[in-house]
């Protein structure tokens, strides 16, 4: 073991055993030793990985300290700890947990595992070689039940991961089996995580927003939660069976402060990206939602009622939804949101343009022929700029950044 990894170590977990000493093949008793210390580092990786489920200061730092120590002690550990069967438990589960084991392989070849184990280990070592197909095979094969929970509980995780449409319905019951185990853990934090993405594939948006609230009312600080967002609104937006009335109901039930506000925030992007997409009905019940329990005057709620503002069309069509957008103080607004308002005011012109067309109008400036609420495939048939508000604004934001760049110059 370095000197390097030995002080992370004792700085990470205040003792750490077995020194620089190694086993000598056949003393049983040094054996032991020193699979014990395997177990040490795992119960250190997993402490580390509670630390930034937490959003505890520098646990992700920590964490990368953490894997990069393992690396380096697993380097010198003698080869009979490696294929002993505790000490194959042990690496299986630092392996899936994301420790890199250069000395994996080997271990896997001297087939002193049980065979179970052994099947395992070959699936991981096919993943390594991204060997998807056949790892799914390998694994099709694995006995979970007999496997250790610290190796149980990582597999459902890459399971997960790698699952495709076909296999999304066991890898949901593998998260939601494992996930009973590691209650507040990091474990538990990843769990959720997955849990929503595999959720989003089987198509059960419905069942989104409750997971999203239980992973925000027990980890509303994690590290992980500002990365993951942006890829979940994303997701989201991607689904055909998404209702805004659905994820609504289940912020509801999160009454930790950081935790509800994080919920607002993703919806207020869900009502953004909704909005872009020409989703306007969808889009204007999430923006009023954060409008409307967003506290005081932030810079959220702003935004809040921009969207919901942009997204009026669908409450009923004339000028004075135009006027309304029109009226607003574009200054205020970043150069993103800035853009989006000219994007629908240019809509809005054309809509009003289109129904004037196909449509007449009666003396109270309503147009006939079209329902007080129009839906949002009236608006896309009248105007095609009324579902095309995305390519508007990004074109919007490139023409700026070539202006910025010539002014830099």
């Amino acid at each position: 073991m370095t000197l390097r990894a030995s002080a992370i170590f004792i700085a990470l977990a205040g003792t750490f055993l077995g020194g620089g000493t190694q086993a000598a093949d056949g003393d049983a008793a040094s054996a032991r030793y020193r699979v014990s210390e395997l177990s040490n580092m795992l119960r250190i990786l997993r402490h580390a990985e509670d630390d930034v489920a937490l959003g505890l200061p520098d646990a992700q730092k920590r964490r990368r300290q953490t894997l990069k120590a393992i690396s380096e002690c697993i380097v010198v550990t003698n080869m009979q700890t490696l294929i002993s069967a505790n000490g194959g438990d042990d690496v299986l589960a630092l392996e899936l947990s994301g420790a890199h084991i250069q000395m994996f392989g080997k271990a896997l070849e001297k087939n002193n595992w049980s065979e179970n184990n052994q099947t395992l280990g070959r699936a991981i070592l096919t993943l390594r070689q991204g060997s998807y197909q056949e790892a799914k095979a390998l694994l099709a094969t694995v006995d979970h039940a007999s496997l250790p929970t610290t190796a149980r509980i990582p597999l459902a995780l890459v399971e997960a991961r790698i699952s495709s449409d076909d296999g999304a319905e066991q890898a949901l019951r593998h998260l939601q089996q494992a996930r009973i185990s590691v209650p507040g853990t990091g474990l538990e934090e990843a769990i959720l995580r997955q849990e929503i993405i595999v959720l989003l594939k089987l198509g059960r948006v419905n069942q989104v927003g409750d997971v999203i609230a239980t992973y925000l009312r027990r980890y509303p600080n994690s590290d992980y939660w500002g990365r993951y967002a942006p890829q979940l609104v994303r997701l989201i937006l991607r689904t055909e069976t998404f209702a805004s009335d659905d994820i609504i109901k289940a912020a509801q039930s999160i009454h930790e402060q950081e935790g509800a506000k994080h919920y607002r925030r993703l919806l207020l992007m869900l009502s953004r990206g909704l909005a872009m997409k020409g989703q306007f009905a969808q889009a204007t019940k999430l923006a009023a939602y954060v409008s409307d329990n967003e506290p005081g005057q932030s810079d959220m709620k702003r935004s809040a009622e921009l969207y919901r503002r942009v997204s009026a069309i669908n409450v009923g069509v004339g000028e004075d939804w135009l006027h309304e957008l029109q009226d607003l103080d574009v200054r205020a607004y970043r150069p993103d949101e800035q853009k989006l308002i000219y994007a629908a005011i240019d809509v809005a012109r054309d809509v009003i343009v289109g129904f004037e067309h196909t449509n007449g109008r009666s003396r109270d400036g309503v147009f006939t022929g079209v329902a007080k609420t129009p839906t949002d495939e009236q608006l896309a048939s009248v105007s095609p700029l009324a579902g095309d508000l995305s390519n508007r604004v990004e074109a919007g934001l490139k023409e700026a950044q070539v202006s910025l760049g010539g002014l830099a110059k």
